[in-house]
């Protein structure tokens, strides 16, 4: 079954498809079954198109033309500042700790802060926070920065999720 060829022409890879129709004859089902939602078998095979293309667009290897490019610490302006954040988060207590830092172009200290926050949802949101309120503290210090994060993820998730209004969940 995983050898055959996906007809008519879907741009899904070979062998990708039928596990993922499989799939979602078993979570429409699930629906029926436990939340009462109906599903048509035309829906179910879109499910699986979508769900099979999501898979294989996550599975490739993004091409790159070469090295990164950095941006040189020279090339910023001598009257930035820079703001790194970092957020934690603690699954049990659903609660986030956030905290923050401001740099001169010499990487001397210039002000930092953190704060504690319960009801917090997930790492992202920790992490979102975290530059909220160094937004929020830069607002009275200082008039041009430039922001920095540890986290390469929160660069790609929280534009993702705000752009699909909804918020992602990662392991940290």
């Amino acid at each position: 079954m995983n050898a055959t060829i996906s007809l008519p022409p879907t741009g899904i890879r070979e062998g990708t498809l039928a596990p993922w129709i499989m799939w979602s004859i078993w979570m429409s089902r699930n629906n029926k079954i436990f939340s009462n939602r109906f599903f048509t078998a035309r829906e179910t095979l879109d499910l699986a198109l979508l769900r099979a293309r999501e898979w294989q667009e996550a599975q490739e290897i993004p091409r790159t033309s070469g090295p990164k490019k950095r941006i040189n610490r020279s090339t910023i302006p001598s009257s930035f500042k820079r703001c790194q954040t970092d957020g934690a988060w603690n699954e049990e207590a659903k609660a986030g700790g956030m905290g923050w830092v401001f740099l001169n172009n010499k990487q001397h200290q210039i002000t930092k802060n953190s704060i504690a926050k319960r009801n917090v949802a997930s790492p992202l949101i920790a992490e979102g926070l975290a530059i909220r309120h160094a937004l929020i503290h830069a607002l009275d210090l200082i008039p041009c920065m430039w922001l920095q994060t540890h986290r390469c993820s929160s660069r790609q998730s929280i534009p993702e999720a705000v752009h699909r209004r909804s918020m992602v969940s990662f392991r940290t």
